[in-house]
């Protein structure tokens, strides 16, 4: 008996098992709990279907043998109620009878039982069913847990295949503005021989700085996928506001000058300094000043106004455009945000510039938000604490 059993008795380890058996006969509970124990299973045992429901509420058992015949609740009937409970479903069932009747094994596999035995017990028999139907259990806990292992690869793939797709839409639209700059000041030299070598030198010093500025926007592309992560970390400096927005509106000037756009800076309470990344900070006001010029439409003006007040930095960028609806308004933020409203100059818009400056902002524990008034122009708005 025991070398036939021997084979297979490696695969599973029996003092990890635990196995219940229900027989309202306390002779046939002894013997089957003294064969098992004998090969070192641990062993619960009920005498009606009642107690096997509130012993497996203590402990959870690796397989069952149910006796069919049992006083209070049978065997089927503690069955059909085990294998509706999503908890205790997947352990197998074999049942216990002492008359091969076949309306009794009908009824128990109807119930989701996967063998029976009939008494009384043959051990050698007993017991190869239950190693048997204990190794298919663990085939099929080992099978489930690969296709979980394989859902979560599946998914964190698609996860990175999406943020892979993200990261080139957020560059290809952020790059865009510098590499529009660029763009327009070479076909300016191009097409004029007569400048005045201060401004050529002008031009070029513009050119150098849009190019330093597309660097950037890749290392704080790199800086947002970290922020979603949670691992963005910046060393914050002092970061001259005023400065970038001079020096931002510079750059635009050529874009402003196509459609005619005046751009005006007010400074109100003294300096704008504040505690920040200067990479991070050129690119939220580079997207905020190029929405503006964007959206604006031909012959306006855009005011940018800086204001120093309590220990708070905030500047506010103004445009005379269509403004933005209240629908708008609730998604502006997001990511690839469509609005109704629509660039003056057929430029294109992504939907992203303002889910990166958004993001950068309150890395560096600043606020964003915009007023607007449909059909009255936006005012987008940030605020940091002053060094």
């Amino acid at each position: 008996m025991d070398s036939a059993f021997t084979a297979t008795s490696s695969l599973i380890t029996p003092s990890e098992t635990v196995i219940l058996i229900a027989d309202d006969l306390q002779d046939n509970l002894n013997i089957v709990k003294a064969v098992l124990g004998y090969k070192g299973y641990q062993v619960d045992t009920a005498k009606n279907g009642k107690l096997v429901l509130e012993q497996l509420e203590k402990r959870v058992p690796d397989l069952i043998l149910l006796d069919i015949q049992m006083p209070e609740m049978n065997g089927i009937e503690a069955c059909r109620i085990l294998k509706a409970d999503a908890r205790f479903a997947a352990i197998p069932v074999i049942f216990l009878t002492a008359k091969a009747d076949s309306y009794d094994i009908v009824d128990g596999f109807k119930t989701g039982a996967v063998d029976y035995i009939t008494k009384p017990f043959n051990t050698m028999e007993l017991l190869a069913r239950v190693q048997t139907h204990l190794e298919l259990k663990k085939s099929r806990d080992l099978l489930s847990e690969k296709n979980r292992y394989l859902e979560v690869m599946s998914s964190g793939l698609s996860r990175l295949n999406h943020e892979k797709n993200d990261f080139m839409d957020i560059a290809a639209h952020d790059l865009k503005n510098p590499l529009t700059t660029i763009k327009g000041l070479a076909d300016f030299l191009r097409q004029n021989n007569d400048i005045p070598p201060e401004s050529v030198k002008a031009i070029l010093e513009n050119i150098i700085k849009s190019s330093e500025r597309m660097f950037a926007i890749v290392r704080n592309l790199l800086d947002v996928n970290a922020i979603e992560s949670g691992n963005f970390h910046f060393t914050p400096s002092q970061v001259d506001m005023e400065e970038i927005i001079r020096d931002l509106v510079q750059q635009y000037d050529y874009q402003a000058t196509q459609k005619k756009i005046r751009c005006t800076i007010a400074v109100e309470g003294g300096n704008a300094h504040v505690s920040a990344n200067t990479d991070s900070m050129t690119q939220i006001l580079d997207n905020l000043l190029s929405n503006a010029l964007k959206y604006s439409p031909h012959d306006t003006e855009v005011r940018i106004t800086l204001t120093k007040n309590n220990g708070i930095v905030r500047c506010a960028i103004q445009d005379e455009g269509q403004g933005l609806s209240d629908i708008d308004k609730e998604k502006l933020f997001g990511k690839f945000a469509q609005l109704s409203a629509q660039p003056t100059g057929g430029e294109q818009s992504s939907g992203l510039g303002l889910f990166i400056v958004k993001k950068l902002v309150e890395a560096m524990n600043g606020k964003v938000w915009c007023e607007s008034v449909q059909g009255k122009g936006a005012t987008f708005l940030v605020e940091f604490p002053a060094v």
